[in-house]
Formats: C-alpha cells, sequence, structure tokens
C-alpha cells in the first residue's frame, strides 16, 4: 500500500505502480488476485488500528505512471479493486 488518503468521508487506499514498458504489462495490469486480497489485508488491519468506532466506507485506487521515452504519463483508476 503506497498511500492512504481520505476523499471525503471516505477512506482511499491507493497502490502506485510504474512501467518503463509494457513488456511485462502496464502497471495497472500487474495487480493480480492475490496482491489485491493482500491490500484488502492491509487496508482492514489498518482500520482495526485506527480505532475507527464505525467501519468507514473504503475505496482501492491504482496510479499507474508509465515512462514512455523520457516522460512519465499517469492513469488514476478510482475503485479499481
Amino acid at each position: 500500500m503506497d498511500i492512504i488518503a481520505r476523499d471525503g468521508e471516505m477512506l482511499v487506499f491507493i497502490e502506485v505502480r510504474t512501467r518503463r514498458s509494457s513488456y511485462r504489462g502496464w502497471g495497472e495490469e500487474s495487480i493480480t488476485q492475490q496482491k489485491a486480497k493482500r491490500l484488502q489485508a492491509i487496508a482492514s488491519y489498518y482500520v482495526l488500528q485506527q480505532g475507527y468506532a464505525n467501519w468507514p466506507s473504503l475505496r482501492f485506487d491504482v496510479i499507474a505512471i508509465r515512462w514512455i521515452k523520457d516522460s512519465p504519463e499517469s492513469i488514476w483508476i478510482k475503485a479499481a479493486l
């Protein structure tokens, strides 16, 4: 988990993936079911550790950064998982 943020009352957990080529797939394509489950477990642990009285709304986003030649291009996928 790279970033934990708030969007209003919602907790947003963001995974950032960077790739220089599509040889092994772009960053947004690299999140497997196993990785998604791990991210959800991390989010659950975070919420429990923070002691929320009520379970907050959660969202899982992915920010994919593609380095094409010398310029980065970013794609923010909200509610990706």
